[in-house]
């Protein structure tokens, strides 16, 4: 069994997530949990490996650099909604 670190979206994700469409009101309601991408992916590849392969290209493990492009412009997105 693979632990998977999860946290609760907070309120200005939630607002950007919902102003792009990416989720409902409903899903919000219900709650939003974020998980780790690469967590995701490992147990993906686990569970189902004739579909997905870790190295794969179309399912790359996500590098330092990109977290720090994604932490940085999620915080640009959220600064705009404040």
């Amino acid at each position: 069994m693979i632990d998977i670190y999860r946290r609760i979206v907070d309120l200005h994700e939630r607002e950007y997530l919902k102003s792009q469409n990416v989720v409902t009101e409903t899903q919000c309601d219900l709650g939003l949990t974020a998980l780790k991408l690469d967590e995701v992916l490992e147990l993906m590849s686990t569970d189902y490996p004739e579909k997905y392969h870790v190295r794969d290209r179309r399912y790359p493990l996500v590098t330092d650099e990109w977290r720090i492009v994604v932490r940085e412009s999620l915080e640009k997105q959220t600064e705009r909604l404040c």
